[in-house]
């Protein structure tokens, strides 16, 4: 993938391997968030998204000196969403690039749709909302279906 190629800049392309272990990496403090946060056990398992409601719920409601930082909330959650998004037909990781650096997100390849699961737990914390990643997934897959009925289908 080089830096000039167009928007999206990797189509159909995976992670690289570099990504990839900082997904996996990312993957695993979020299970570990919710697991502190929630009481579950973790495992291996995708955590649900009302579990990762829950766990944003609960780290911005404990003290300041007692929680993890808000880059290990937004890299766990944030993998964590997406890990959910691409549950989706149709969707997978990439890496995206622009003049302001690299972001991984989840691409919908048929129809081009980026969706940026870091930068949504980011943006709600900023913001002072909450997380509603149940929402967020559901928004996202009636997208989907729009998009796919506008296509023909093909999606």
């Amino acid at each position: 993938m080089s830096e000039d190629d167009d928007f999206p800049p990797a189509r159909g392309e995976g992670l690289d391997d570099e990504h990839q272990a900082w997904l996996d990496k990312a993957l695993a403090a979020g299970r570990a968030l919710v697991a502190r946060y929630t009481g579950s056990k973790g495992g291996g398992d995708l955590p649900t998204l009302a579990a990762l409601d829950q766990t944003y719920d609960a780290w911005r409601a404990a003290p300041a000196g007692e929680r993890e930082s808000v880059r290990a909330l937004v890299d766990g959650l944030g993998a964590l969403l997406g890990a959910h998004l691409v549950n989706i037909d149709g969707f997978t990781w990439l890496v995206v690039k622009d003049d302001e650096g690299a972001d991984v997100a989840v691409y919908g390849s048929a129809a081009e749709m980026l969706v940026y699961p870091f930068m949504y737990v980011r943006t709600h914390h900023e913001a002072d909302q909450p997380l509603d990643a149940h929402e967020m997934v559901r928004d996202v897959e009636r997208r989907w279906k729009d998009l796919n009925e506008e296509l023909g289908g093909d999606l």
